[in-house]
């Protein structure tokens, strides 16, 4: 369906009535099986013993030079030498592994770069031209490995690979963009020439991309876009002969994406696109971003440099945030260390060593400022609500809490302030601390 044919009748309803059945649609829409490619590449899937092809991208006369009548059901070896003939069989062969290294095909005259990938009883064969890396190309590559290796921060991970795959590319714009807990995301690194927009620290919500987006993103290290305005290339025959269903195009490269984002893309001024997804325990932590205001095709040979930085930047971020992680649970223990003994120093109450070392409270909290409320007693320090506040917060508590009983000789409350802080007594995070008398 034509993204206008798809938006008319939600426009109708009004622009936000409009936004919503817009995101719904998106999140709806089978972008697995679009029974269509993009154009700049073929597709083959085979099938049975001896491979016999199923089905063919409408675009094979005009690539391959051979029309879908001359394909369909034909054993796949008419095409190939007998190498390479026994290259598809042996991927056919082992499922096991649904994604094999791409292999340099010919057919006829023409070299091609073929990506293989099992789904289901289905090879999935995907052509584009073959393009020879030069040394410049491997020398770039392995400096930017290298430097990754090195990185020992996260922003300085960051940097060098968004400024790196820019150089190594030709994207204008080249951006890290993390997803939050949340759901939302925001660009964290950001590298540019100029020509599109800055969207450095800017957040985006979460339905931008849609669930069943994010899964593709977690399955597969890329996906490419060389120019957003492309007339997708249907499949021939629309569904598997031997199924009745339509072919699942989840690993494909070529896959055709949804108009919907087609139309995003033209909204934020970028022609052509590609994502590298960053895991972290298997799991989608983010992006790597790149938009152009032109059509922009990047070889099949350089976007698996990319994906194998994409791999090793994700090593990077887990090893980093985890050692991040321990660090600060370390910083903590020494914090609370300092804080007991604080308490414990105390000359007559030893709460008093609580407010004595504020600067810990915050630290620990990485609060802005600390409400200490002990019974009738308030104490602020850093920024901070005002006392009547504070103190008519922690009367709220005590009544949601009940009376004390015999044995709580005090209670208290602590108020940790966060960034940024605000009068609005909601915005605090109270932790109750008692003690027996």
């Amino acid at each position: 369906m034509e993204f206008t044919q798809m938006i008319e009748p939600m426009l109708a309803a009004g622009p936000d009535a409009a936004l919503e059945a817009a995101l719904a649609e998106c999140a709806r829409e089978p972008i697995r099986v679009p029974g269509a490619i993009q154009p700049h590449g073929v597709l083959l899937s085979v099938a049975g013993n001896p491979l016999c092809i199923e089905q063919v991208s409408a675009n094979c006369a005009n690539e391959l030079g051979l029309d879908s009548d001359a394909l369909l059901g034909r054993p796949l070896s008419l095409l190939l030498s007998p190498e390479q003939a026994t290259i598809i069989e042996n991927a056919y062969h082992h499922p096991a592994a649904p994604h094999i290294d791409p292999i340099r095909l010919t057919l006829g005259s023409a070299h091609y770069s073929a990506s293989l990938h099992r789904t289901d009883d289905v090879l999935i064969i995907e052509l584009e031209p073959f393009v020879e890396a030069g040394h410049e190309q491997s020398r770039i590559i392995t400096r930017v490995l290298r430097n990754l290796q090195a990185a020992t921060t996260l922003e300085t991970l960051f940097d060098i690979s968004v400024h790196e795959i820019q150089a190594l590319t030709g994207y204008d714009r080249v951006m890290i963009y993390r997803f939050e807990p949340e759901g939302h995301g925001k660009v964290v690194a950001q590298a540019l020439t100029g020509l599109l927009p800055s969207y450095s620290g800017l957040n985006f919500p979460g339905s931008d991309i849609p669930a069943q987006a994010r899964e593709l993103y977690r399955l597969n290290w890329i996906r490419v876009i060389p120019d957003a305005t492309y007339v997708p290339v249907p499949l021939i025959p629309t569904l598997r002969p031997a199924t009745g269903q339509p072919l699942d195009l989840g690993f494909s490269t070529l896959r055709s994406v949804s108009p919907v984002h087609c139309e995003y893309l033209k909204n934020m001024g970028v022609r052509s696109s590609m994502s590298i997804s960053l895991l972290d325990g298997g799991e989608l932590w983010g992006l790597i971003a790149c938009g152009h205001p032109e059509p922009l095709l990047v070889s099949r040979e350089l976007r698996d440099a990319c994906a194998m930085i994409g791999q090793l930047l994700s090593v990077k971020i887990s090893a980093i945030v985890a050692t991040d992680i321990q660090r600060e649970r370390e910083e903590k223990v020494v914090l609370l260390g300092q804080l007991a003994d604080a308490m414990s120093r105390a000359d007559h109450e030893i709460l008093d060593g609580l407010v004595s070392r504020p600067e810990l409270l915050q630290s620990l909290t990485l609060a802005d400022g600390v409400a200490v409320l002990i019974d009738d007693r308030v104490h602020l320090f850093g920024v901070c609500p005002t006392t009547e506040q504070v103190s008519g917060f922690g009367t709220q508590g005590w009544h949601a809490s009940g009376r004390r009983s015999e044995r709580q000789a005090c209670r208290v409350w602590v108020f940790f302030i966060p960034t940024p802080c605000t009068r609005s007594i909601p915005k605090a995070r109270p932790t109750e601390m008692s003690r027996a008398a």
